[in-house]
């Protein structure tokens, strides 16, 4: 398990160097990339650090989404945004902050 979060975690490095939000392979819709590059969900996900129990370090995940939720609605004018709209943001956020991968590792560990 280990050595996958570790080569997980090699390529995201990799990705976040050129990885855009206008990438042809992240998709994320013309109007949201206003509010780009959703740093208070950026900052949510490296906050996980700082936190020490699983509880925490899922509260993190969830002020994260709730970020890009609250940042996506920002960019609408009416309807609301579905999990097309949120997952391309939300996977270019989890590759901006690379340390999240290794984060998520001891929560893995402590649930299994």
């Amino acid at each position: 398990m280990v050595m996958h979060i570790s080569v997980l975690h090699e390529h995201i490095e990799k990705l976040s160097k050129i990885i855009t939000p206008n990438h042809k392979d992240v998709l994320i819709h013309k109007m949201y990339l206003r509010e780009c590059p959703w740093l208070p969900a950026q900052d949510a996900l490296r906050a996980l650090n700082a936190y020490k129990t699983p509880r925490d370090k899922v509260k993190c995940v969830v002020h994260c989404a709730k970020c890009i939720m609250d940042l996506l609605s920002l960019s609408q004018r009416n309807g609301s945004t579905t999990a097309d709209d949120f997952t391309p943001v939300l996977v270019y956020v989890i590759i901006k902050v690379t340390n999240f991968v290794k984060d998520t590792e001891y929560v893995i560990q402590v649930l299994n």
